[in-house]
């Protein structure tokens, strides 16, 4: 049976749609303009506005194999080759699933990235990244906003229902007449009917309550970068008896430092369509030399610093100018430290390796590098050179005595370069809900929930997707399968009217 798309003026609560997508980030846009492109009647529920989602937060890139993009610049490349590849890169199986969902990832991400072109989204690259054996990173122009401002577009063309500052608080289930999903909308709860939902609502970094049950204490205290991300899709899909898999995986913690004052050109820029295409093609016949001073904007204003650092002789000091751990081998317990916040030392002929290959601050592969003048000019705020430890017992107000015991004592008369300051960073979780190839969620038994799929971070199924253009890959990949199997769904059982 075919249903046609909603159109934007057939929003009422009182009128069921065939398919619920809460979440409004990648993961979740893609699931509502698949569903939506499909014939389905969708309504999307987002818990904050346009660009609070992780995605718009992200640098966002896409790693993927088999797309128009490589056609057109002459790689032919292969999608078992990519499956071993994003294997080589750190990608892990850890469920029953997960290995046929790195290779639902790997044959399907391509076709997510020209689908997202025919969307009107740009690309530059694609670009090669070890371990990658063939260019494959794609690099959304300007920025990942652009992933947001298109699908959303796409979103409203197709007639789906978009709801921001509409959390969902509950989800219930009927066998006759599918889910109720509670939102916290406005002034009161409101209800939303779907015989389909998929749950997009991205990792649980930001829970303190999820944190502190499934990681470790340094993990656990460690910040989020997203704080809006409380695993909602999780809680709520746990109500339903759901699978949770990975919990206790995680990308980070990291060390990062504070966001500028203000974010960079670059990230500011208006995602016009037409200017995105232009950019997109300027950028795709540069050389990497001549993209090196844009991509230097995102690397000193996102970036973490290079663990290098302490490979070569820095030392980490908490606010009161101690040190606490074996810096070569864990900087995650800086979350525990007074005020969370720390700041790396070390002597100026350290630091001034840092202005020259193989050593740089933080890094893009294969496209940019950071190196210490680079941070001097564009962020002197968290760069600091001083005559001596007194002098750096003065900048970051600490005693000076306690500051000369924990340094070396050939620095206490040298030259010094402080960096900071630093903070430890969840990037993301890895764990989330389970599901199977079709992305149907799993219950505790091993049995698809009926009707119930997840996308993005909030169900990675056991994928743990290290490595740069994995986690945007995925979003994309699962979103748009998730809402095109919950469209197929949906016209197999038809939702019963309210009555």
């Amino acid at each position: 049976m075919t249903r046609q798309a909603a159109r934007p003026g057939r929003s009422s609560d009182a009128e069921p749609f065939d398919v619920a997508v809460v979440g409004g980030g990648a993961a979740g846009l893609s699931a509502a303009v698949s569903a939506a492109g499909a014939g389905a009647r969708v309504c999307l529920l987002n818990k904050g506005g346009a660009h609070q989602s992780t995605t718009a937060m992200a640098v966002g890139s896409i790693t993927a194999a088999g797309t128009a993009l490589q056609r057109r610049a002459g790689i032919s490349d292969n999608v078992d080759v990519f499956f071993n590849d994003l294997l080589a890169a750190g990608v892990a199986c850890t469920a029953q699933y997960s290995e046929d969902l790195l290779r639902l990832l790997a044959c399907e991400a391509g076709t997510a990235v020209d689908w997202l072109e025919q969307l009107g989204v740009a690309f530059a690259g694609p670009f090669l990244e070890e371990p990658h054996s063939e260019r494959r990173m794609h690099n959304v122009v300007p920025s990942a906003r652009a992933y947001v401002d298109r699908l959303r577009a796409a979103a409203l063309r197709s007639g789906v229902a978009v709801r921001d500052h509409s959390p969902v608080t509950g989800l219930t289930r009927s066998d006759s007449t599918g889910f109720t999903l509670t939102t916290a909308a406005g002034a009161g709860a409101r209800s939303v009917r779907a015989g389909i939902v998929v749950l997009a609502t991205g990792d649980f970094a930001g829970s303190d309550e999820l944190r502190a049950q499934h990681l470790s204490p340094e993990a656990a205290a460690a910040s989020s970068l997203n704080p809006n991300n409380t695993g909602d899709g999780l809680r709520l899909a746990s109500s339903l008896n759901a699978s949770l898999v990975a919990m206790d995986r995680i990308f980070g913690p990291q060390l990062r430092f504070p966001a500028p004052a203000k974010p960079p050109l670059l990230s500011r820029q208006p995602t016009w369509p037409w200017l995105c295409k232009t950019e997109a093609s300027v950028v795709t016949k540069l050389p990497p030399s001549a993209l090196r001073p844009i991509a230097k904007q995102l690397l000193v204003a996102h970036m973490s610093p290079s663990a290098r650092l302490f490979e070569e002789g820095a030392v980490l000091v908490n606010q009161a100018g101690r040190r606490f751990c074996d810096e070569k081998k864990s900087v995650a317990g800086l979350a525990l430290q007074p005020g969370g916040r720390g700041y790396l030392i070390m002597p100026l002929a350290i630091a001034e390796r840092f202005n020259r290959p193989p050593l740089a601050i933080s890094t893009a592969p294969g496209i940019a590098y950071a190196y210490l003048r680079d941070y001097r000019r564009a962020r002197p705020d968290l760069v600091r050179f001083v005559a001596d430890s007194r002098a750096v017992a003065a900048h970051l107000h600490v005693d000076e005595v306690v500051l000369r015991s924990e340094l070396p004592s050939a620095w206490a008369d040298s030259p010094l370069c402080v960096l900071g300051p630093v903070q430890s960073a969840l990037t993301i979780t890895e764990g989330g809900l389970e599901v199977d190839p079709q992305l149907r969620v799993i219950d505790r038994s091993g049995a698809p929930i009926r009707g119930l799929y997840g996308a993005g971070g909030a169900a990675q199924g056991g994928l743990l997707l290290q490595g740069h253009g994995h986690h945007m890959g995925w979003a994309m990949t699962s979103g748009r399968r998730a809402g095109l199997n919950a469209a197929n769904t949906s016209q197999e059982r038809p939702v019963e009217a309210s009555t």
